[in-house]
């Protein structure tokens, strides 16, 4: 349990509190979060005896999941009073020697736990991981933005779909 939360960690972890609403975020460093009526909403600091946390917003820099699951980005912020993590990216095949992209794919991650940080006696629990082949897209896609339920991705030729997550289904 311990070595697939450090695998999958850093990719799809999840929690917090979803505060409703539309919000867009378009990267870590992006600007600040705002609530419908136009304020900002500050990003949680993890108390001081925090030994785990959770990043929000778009990681251009993720760790690889594995050889044939590959992420180009993640996604990781509160929603629907728990958190939501997506890896975007795509499956390798290494098969003849040399690993190259066969689909575009995300595996999105959902958990209860709203917590953004807390103590090594109290980690998340793991929660599934569900696949979604990305339609024509036979390299990779990444996350562009995110808005309320839906996920803005760009494929590796330089066009874009469409992730529904309430309803699990590309656009």
């Amino acid at each position: 349990m311990k070595h697939r939360l450090v695998v999958f960690g850093s990719c799809l972890l999840l929690a917090a509190c979803s505060a409703g609403g539309t919000k867009t975020v378009t990267g870590a460093s992006g600007p600040p979060q705002t609530t419908p009526s136009g304020q900002s909403i500050p990003l949680p600091t993890p108390p001081a005896n925090a030994t785990w946390s959770r990043d929000s917003g778009i990681n251009n820099n993720p760790p690889n999941m594995s050889h044939d699951q590959y992420c180009e980005n993640t996604y990781n912020n509160p929603y629907n009073g728990g958190w939501i993590t997506i890896c975007a990216g795509g499956k390798q095949d290494g098969s003849t020697g040399t690993w190259r992209f066969v689909q575009g794919a995300i595996w999105v991650e959902t958990s209860t736990d709203p917590r953004q940080s807390g103590p090594e006696s109290s980690p998340p629990q793991e929660s599934a991981i569900n696949e979604y082949n990305a339609p024509n897209s036979p390299t990779w896609v990444k996350i562009v933005s995110v808005t309320g339920d839906i996920a803005n991705l760009q494929r590796e030729d330089g066009s874009s779909l469409k992730f529904n997550l309430q309803t699990s289904q590309f656009s």
